[in-house]
């Protein structure tokens, strides 16, 4: 695998990436199978940091504008994956299956967060604005080894059939990580920023140093009952050992913590009909303070946040299974976020989020030569409780970073004349905040793509894709204090032999 990319409309960003990926299996065919696979890749990219929030909002300023350094910004990474997977099918009722896999990535990366430069007073003139980019290093190393061991077990007793899961998981991950700051950064201005700027006066030192080593042991259990031919219940269990060590070796600080997490799910799926299916899902999930390979004195001592999420939903076929109509109405909920303490500044408990809303989708071929996919997604968003303050405001009240209300995809494909095949989609997705105080936003947008297929032969086809056909500025990466901006009109050829 091969690709290059120069990004339209972002001059000075580059994304390359080279890979293989081999693999072979021994027994095909037969009731054990044994496959060894190996994933290869390697980046070197100009990372696109986009353009800094200005008054709330992503400046008017040209989709070109790179606020980087071209001669110093960049990312490198080699991932490395070897797995070897296990099947044995000991009978129609009972399967084995083991997963063994070993990770290495290693990743430098020195890229340019934009940032507005001092308190500018909202109408001051674009021109006599001043752009700071930060330019923070990372040199990481991280090795993961885990093993998965899964049994599958199908039995009818009492009349009731069970499709049974259980099995385990052990693994273990070793992060290292070398921070840099750099200093002596040339500041480029907001309206014509220079890619190429003089860097020969910067410098950078080292501004922490830290391994983390994180041990994980999983158990689990579902269970799949037919309670009648219309009714399924489903239901399961997990515990799982999470012990992370930390050393900063900058300060010397240590932290150590463990976990101990239950976490559950359950559900009903009832189909009266062969062409009805409704369901009702709930699980819990957990967030351990290390989840990020870090601990510190404010959080070592923190409990994981609990997650809980219900669902419910159904799929409806239409047209003799043409056409499907899937929806469903779902609430998640975070019962004990993270949150500073106002008295001590430790992270506690103290928190509560939630997200609701519901999805409705239409997919399938109302005809034969149609194809359409129709999806929608409302969401609402809040943060129940908190103790942050930002400016001497809570976010209490305030929506969830990158929460947008409505978000619209509609993609239809028309086949004719035997070989040839014309499409198009719109894609919308409502305005939503960057921060928890809500003062970022990032804007609303709709984008148009289409496309044209040929197939030349069974096993050959031309196709030309057009990606952002009106040209539309829009933001699809949206950070705290940062917005990316999306390609601009961009035209794919494509040709695809198969075998």
């Amino acid at each position: 695998m091969g690709h290059v990319d120069d990004i339209v409309g972002r001059d000075a960003v580059e994304q390359r990436r080279f890979g293989v990926a081999p693999s072979v299996t021994f027994g095909l065919g037969t009731s054990t199978q044994l496959t060894v696979s190996y994933f290869l890749q390697h980046e070197d990219n100009i990372p696109d940091y986009g353009f800094p929030f200005l008054f709330g909002e992503p400046p008017d300023v040209r989709r070109e504008n790179f606020y980087g350094l071209a001669k110093k910004d960049f990312e490198d990474t080699w991932t490395n994956i070897a797995t070897v997977r296990f099947n044995h099918h000991f009978n129609e009722h009972l399967s084995l299956r083991n997963m063994l896999r070993y990770s290495r990535v290693d990743r430098e990366a020195f890229p340019s967060p934009p940032r507005i430069s001092g308190n500018p007073a909202p109408g001051t003139p674009l021109s006599q604005i001043v752009v700071a980019s930060g330019h923070p290093g990372r040199d990481t190393t991280e090795d993961i080894f885990e093993n998965q061991l899964d049994l599958t077990a199908r039995f009818d007793p009492f009349g009731f059939g069970h499709t049974l899961l259980t099995g385990l998981e052990i693994g273990s991950e070793d992060f290292n990580a070398m921070r840099f700051a750099s200093s002596n950064i040339p500041t480029p201005p907001l309206l014509e920023p220079k890619p190429f700027r003089d860097t020969s006066q910067m410098t950078k030192s080292v501004s922490a140093a830290t391994d983390t080593s994180t041990f994980l042991f999983g158990v689990f259990f579902s269970d799949t009952i037919k309670l009648l031919p219309q009714l399924d219940l489903v239901g399961g269990v997990r515990y799982d050992l999470f012990d992370a060590d930390f050393i900063n070796h900058t300060t010397n600080d240590t932290f150590a913590r463990t976990d101990n997490l239950w976490s559950y799910r359950a559900g009903l799926v009832f189909h009266p009909w062969p062409t009805h299916s409704y369901y009702f899902a709930y699980s819990n999930s957990y967030n351990p303070s290390a989840e990020g390979l870090q601990l510190a004195a404010n959080t070592a001592d923190t409990p994981p946040e609990e997650n809980q999420s219900y669902e419910i939903g159904g799929k409806i076929d239409l047209l003799g299974g043409g056409l499907s109509l899937q929806g469903a109405l779902f609430l998640t909920e975070k019962t004990n976020a993270r949150t500073p303490d106002p008295a001590t500044g430790l992270q506690v408990l103290d928190g509560k989020q939630r997200v609701k809303g519901f999805e409705l989708g239409l997919v399938g071929r109302p005809l034969p030569a149609l194809n359409v996919f129709l999806g929608y997604t409302y969401l609402t968003s809040e943060i129940v409780e908190s103790n942050e303050v930002v400016n001497g405001v809570s976010v209490v009240g305030n929506e969830l970073p990158n929460a947008p209300h409505n978000g619209l995809s509609l993609w239809t494909t028309y086949d004719f004349l035997q070989r040839w095949q014309v499409g198009t989609g719109v894609f919308y997705v409502d305005e939503r905040f960057a921060n928890n105080a809500n003062t970022n936003v990032a804007p609303s947008y709709v984008r148009w793509d289409m496309t044209v297929g040929y197939q030349i032969h069974k096993n050959i086809q031309l196709r030309l894709n057009a990606i952002n056909l009106t040209d539309e500025r829009y933001f699809d990466g949206v950070h705290p204090a940062h917005v990316i901006p999306g390609a601009g009109r961009t035209i794919i050829g494509t040709a695809l032999f198969n075998f």
